[in-house]
This record gives structure tokens, C-alpha cells and sequence, in this order.
């Protein structure tokens, strides 16, 4: 596959990232996808759409969720990605949905026996 093929899919797969002002939407009343594979391999993408920490919202890391969608679609690695801002931060929060997102991660550690996990995440110039 080439280069802009490779995008062209990424920036189809962001975008349910990128809906409601880059809050994203609840997917079958969750705001966690969960991606099936068969390599034990996690890989994470908690800020693919807005989180909330110390009062405030902050950015979403592009192209995060679409990147673990894509790699766990091409290697058969697991993952599990945040489709929809529920004012949380699962890096962060110890409680809620925060909570539930690491909650949710451990569960497949343990009933897959994941190896490794890689936490996905953006970067910025600011």
C-alpha cells in the first residue's frame, strides 16, 4: 500500500475522533473501543478525542485513535482506543471513566495475557 493510501485510511478511521468538536460519539454505549487481535501485544490510545483534567478540556491528540486502529488492523495486535470525551482522562482520572478505561485495559492484560502495552500519544510544538 502506498504512502497516501496509508492516510487517506487514517484520516477516514479519525474521523469519528474528529466528530462533535473533537469530542467524538458514544459507539454501542460506550466511550472505549475495544479492538480484537492475536498477537500479545495492547496498544492505547487514551486522547484521541478531548479530555478533561484540573478543570479545564484539553486537545486531542490527532490521528492517535486512527494510528491504533490501523497498526491493529495491519498486525493482528490488540488495542483499545477513547471514541468519546465523557470529561475524563484516563491517564489521569482514578475514578469514573477514567477509572473504566484502565479498568477495561487490565481485564485484557489478564484474559489475553498481553505482553506488552503501548501507550499511544500525540505530541505538540506548544
Amino acid at each position: 500500500m502506498d504512502e497516501n493510501k496509508i492516510l487517506e485510511e487514517l484520516l477516514q478511521l479519525d474521523s469519528k475522533y474528529m466528530l462533535n468538536d473533537k469530542n467524538g460519539v458514544l459507539l454501542d454505549n460506550s466511550n472505549i473501543k475495544v479492538i480484537q487481535g492475536y498477537f500479545p501485544i495492547l496498544l492505547s490510545s487514551p486522547h484521541s478525542v478531548k479530555q478533561y483534567r484540573h478543570g479545564k478540556i484539553k486537545k486531542n491528540e490527532v490521528l492517535t485513535g486512527a494510528i491504533v486502529e490501523y497498526l491493529c488492523k495491519e498486525t493482528g495486535v490488540y488495542g483499545i482506543t477513547r471514541v468519546c470525551n465523557m470529561n475524563d482522562d484516563p491517564n489521569y482520572d482514578t475514578y469514573g471513566y477514567g477509572l473504566y478505561y484502565k479498568k477495561k485495559m487490565i481485564d485484557l492484560i489478564h484474559k489475553e495475557k498481553i505482553c506488552y502495552m503501548f501507550d499511544i500519544h500525540g505530541c505538540s510544538n506548544v
